[in-house]
């Protein structure tokens, strides 16, 4: 009888050890791969399979260098006179890009929540004045090294692309 109670006891104890484990990886997106990009913007190839949305309705994002240590740039290609708002959430990496389903309604569901948890490392508001993008500097010297998800929200449109914060 003490045996069944031990065994009983635990069972329910890594049962619920593991769902708090799953519980807790639940919030950070995941990402399957960065577009390395050097300090001039200019492309380097991926690594992985990135799972990103950096072009939608005429609406761009181009951010660079990819992997950064410092300084993130963040080029908005967008409509003149328009707002966009810029968050930069901590992620995981996964290799198998075929568990994961990202697509734009997972994105939209991911967009809502992320205003409550996890809270963004980086938050702004911009304004879009430049005739054809406007440059935003997001600063990552604060960040542990690893893998973040930067959002951009243009009018309806989000776009998202996967950071790399390396020193």
């Amino acid at each position: 009888m003490t045996r069944l109670l031990i065994a009983a006891a635990l069972g329910i104890l890594c049962f619920t050890a593991c769902k708090k484990s799953d519980d807790n990886t639940s919030h950070a997106p995941a990402i399957t791969g960065i577009n390395m990009r050097n300090i001039n913007a200019q492309p380097m190839g991926p690594m992985g399979t990135p799972n990103v949305l950096t072009s939608l309705n005429g609406n761009e994002i181009l951010c660079y260098p990819n992997p950064c240590s410092d300084l993130l740039m963040t080029e908005i290609h967008g409509t003149n006179g328009t707002t966009a708002k810029i968050w930069l959430v901590a992620a995981a990496y996964s290799n198998h890009p075929d568990t994961i389903p990202y697509t734009k309604a997972v994105v939209k569901v991911e967009n809502q929540s992320l205003y409550g948890q996890p809270n963004p490392v980086v938050d702004k508001i911009v304004t879009l004045t430049g005739t054809t993008y406007t440059n935003v500097e997001v600063r990552t010297d604060s960040l542990p090294n690893g893998f973040y998800k930067l959002y951009t929200v243009i009018g309806t449109d989000t776009l998202y692309d996967n950071i790399c914060v390396y020193r």
